[in-house]
């Protein structure tokens, strides 16, 4: 959260797809941040550009697509990869495109508790973050409790445990699968226009 936080209020101007997850419009709503739909809007040069990856709402192709464009202009891309333990397909990412990568399991192992996660940059980023970290600053207890989670159950538990229940409640209630699997659709199914959770 802390990294996410800090990545999108650090340039005046972000990208980032129209519905995401993580309620990073939210924060940025009374902030003097632009905020352009990285689908479709032409990326300006060093701006930096926020992607989930996988997404229920959009083709990870296009999103990849999406991040090479945003290579090519010279932008800062941040992955959320909250999601990608519970993928349903494959994922291949060139992380030379990347410039920093947030990573986290409670989503997708039983911690949301504890709410372990991780930031890689290829750069240094001088925020509270990465100054709590240097002067050990930080709850140790969940980036450690997932350091011995990661040495004792397979990444893929969760989504090995539940795919087929997936599969049969997809086939029960004629829903379509998203590219995550806790996330499914219905040919039937509108959102409410109230927005009740957010109007984004």
């Amino acid at each position: 959260t802390e990294s996410l936080h800090s990545f999108i209020q650090s340039s005046s101007v972000i990208y980032m797809p129209e519905k995401m997850y993580y309620h990073n419009k939210e924060i940025l709503q009374d902030k003097k941040i632009q905020v352009r739909n990285a689908f479709n809007e032409k990326f300006e040069k060093g701006s930096n550009v926020l992607f989930e990856l996988p997404s229920p709402w959009y083709q990870t192709e296009d999103i990849q697509n999406k991040i090479k464009e945003a290579h090519d202009a010279d932008c800062n891309i941040a992955l959320d990869l909250t999601w990608l333990p519970v993928s349903n397909l494959p994922i291949h990412i060139d992380l030379e495109m990347i410039d920093q990568v947030f990573f986290s399991m409670n989503k997708c192992w039983p911690l949301t508790a504890l709410r372990p996660a991780l930031r890689w940059s290829k750069q240094r980023i001088n925020d509270s973050q990465t100054f709590d970290n240097e002067f050990g600053m930080y709850s140790k207890i969940p980036v450690n409790m997932l350091m011995v989670l990661i040495d004792n159950i397979d990444f893929d538990y969760t989504f090995d445990l539940y795919a087929n229940k997936v599969d049969e409640l997809c086939d029960k209630f004629q829903l379509e699968k998203t590219h995550v699997l806790w996330f499914t659709k219905h040919r039937n199914f509108i959102h409410d226009a109230n927005n009740y959770i957010s109007h984004y």
